[in-house]
């Protein structure tokens, strides 16, 4: 963003030279065509009602009144079209050369909020269908969820829990009326609510892709119904396949970093140990075969959520993590697998001793205490 504000605001500069310079460049109209003038003042309306609008609505009503996840239509709106009729006018102004552009302006105006109205209604409703749009297994290459579940799931190899997470996306559609309902509300019928991000991204075999963000209400008396997305949701967390899952790096992915971090009691302190550049595939392969022979547990460090997982409280956790750090993608992201460092990891701890981040003796300290 420091990068476009800097061009941007050397374009400026420029132009002002150039204007000063040869002040007949600026003499023409902003739009030739006459035909074009009324296209140019909806478009302006439109690109301020979407950018603008959405500011406002950030600014004035979610900053003051709202406490949720989800846009409400009507302020949404209200803004939108204020932004629209804002941009309306700066357009006329423009193509005029003149402040005085309100007189005999309401026809366009009254377009212009009417269509803006139209667009959020469209949305809102979901006439387009993208809101319902859900692949269906046949066209799915590979499936990952960010936030709450870590997965990068392929589906030829894992093709129960590929499955298992479009299910779980047509319920969170279907469901779509009760989570606005609640949105915002950390308590329903005295029971507390856990808000989490889930972030859907399909990898088509068409090329292309698919992405869904969505933050969704999990109770714990849900998460015991399988007919909810609340249920589907721990289904899943405790699924075999999604143990492997949670720690397999995208398709086409390398590796670029890797380290652990762990306290050891006999110096009573914590250390950093670091995989040197070569033996991270030798860490990552141990810890793919500790997943696919179910020896750990993917926590996210809250007890509430571990139990109603595994109804344990993992005491074979210790105080450590493992990090393997890796980047993806024609856009380079990049992505981390995390895991607590647990005692019944045999391949995992053994490889780590092997390439030099941990020893030996912090690992029997461990199983000793």
């Amino acid at each position: 963003i420091v990068v476009y504000g800097i061009i941007g605001i050397a374009m400026l500069v420029g132009s002002f030279l150039l204007y000063r310079a040869r002040r007949s460049e600026s003499a023409g109209d902003v739009v030739a065509f006459s035909w074009l003038r009324p296209v140019f003042r909806i478009g302006v309306s439109v690109v301020s009602s979407l950018t603008v609008g959405r500011v406002l609505y950030e600014l004035f009503w979610v900053s003051l009144f709202h406490d949720g996840n989800y846009a409400e239509i009507v302020p949404m709106a209200v803004c939108m079209v204020i932004s629209a009729v804002v941009g309306y006018y700066a357009a006329s102004m423009l193509l005029e050369k003149s402040l005085r552009v309100f007189k005999g302006s309401l026809k366009g105006v009254g377009i212009v909020c009417a269509v803006t109205v139209a667009l959020c209604l469209a949305v809102s409703l979901d006439l387009f269908g993208m809101e319902k749009r859900v692949p269906d297994v046949d066209e799915i290459k590979s499936v990952s969820i960010s936030g709450y579940l870590d997965i990068n799931c392929n589906a030829e190899k894992l093709p129960g829990l590929c499955e298992d997470i479009v299910e779980l996306h047509e319920m969170i559609v279907a469901d779509k009326d009760y989570i606005h309902d609640i949105d915002g509300v950390w308590e329903n019928n005295g029971e507390e609510i856990r808000w989490r991000s889930f972030l859907i991204v399909y990898t088509l075999k068409n090329g292309s892709k698919l992405e869904r963000h969505y933050y969704l209400p999990l109770t714990e008396a849900r998460s015991k119904d399988p007919s909810t997305f609340d249920g589907k949701v721990f289904a899943i967390a405790t699924d075999p396949e999604m143990l492997v899952a949670s720690v397999t790096m995208p398709e086409n992915a390398e590796m670029c970093y890797g380290y652990v971090e762990f306290y050891d009691p006999n110096t009573d302190n914590w250390e950093h140990g670091e995989i040197e550049y070569g033996e991270w595939d030798i860490v990552y392969n141990a810890l793919q075969r500790d997943a696919q022979e179910g020896n750990f547990f993917k926590s996210n460090g809250d007890l509430w959520e571990d139990e109603l997982k595994y109804g344990t409280t993992t005491p074979a956790t210790v105080d450590g993590h493992l990090y393997l750090e890796y980047r993806y993608g024609t856009d380079h992201r990049y992505g981390m697998i995390s895991v607590q460092l647990q005692t019944t990891m045999t391949h995992t701890l053994r490889a780590l001793v092997a390439v030099g981040a941990l020893d030996q003796a912090t690992i029997d300290s461990w199983k000793t205490a």
